[in-house]
């Protein structure tokens, strides 16, 4: 799916200036628009797994922290740091989910963009087509 949608802006980086075909335009805006529902489905699982793991160091963080102040005695800030150590792969896992999660919503806000411009060459290319039906103007070079 990455593989086509980067396929598809890497082709429409290469339209020129002057590209008027609005069939074709209105093709890959289609299938990108179609691909980027997909990866909104991943971001959203993505944004799930992130929430929890979060959720999982806080109660890990929480369960250590009761342990140590309740059944140990520590005090609080001996029981912090305590749990601060014994937490580290929930909080590797935390980092990892969020991190995955920021790279792509950054490549979706990314390839949105380019259908967005994708939509608005198309909406001027179909604006100048109806200026020139009516004989009011056209596309100057």
């Amino acid at each position: 799916m990455i593989e086509e949608i980067e396929k598809t802006v890497m082709w429409y980086s290469t339209v020129p200036r002057d590209f008027c075909d609005v069939q074709t335009l209105m093709s890959a805006r289609r299938k990108l628009s179609c691909l980027l529902t997909s990866v909104a489905s991943e971001l959203a699982a993505l944004y799930a797994q992130k929430n929890g793991t979060e959720f999982l160091r806080k109660a890990r963080h929480s369960e250590v922290l009761r342990r140590e102040m309740g059944v140990e005695k520590t005090t609080a800030a001996a029981a912090r740091i305590i749990a601060d150590n014994e937490i580290i792969i929930e909080q590797e896992r935390e980092f990892s989910a969020d991190s995955e999660y920021k790279r792509a919503a950054i490549l979706y806000d990314a390839w949105r963009n380019v259908c967005d411009t994708m939509s608005q060459h198309i909406s001027n290319l179909k604006a100048e087509r109806g200026a020139e039906m009516r004989g009011i103007g056209g596309q100057t070079t």
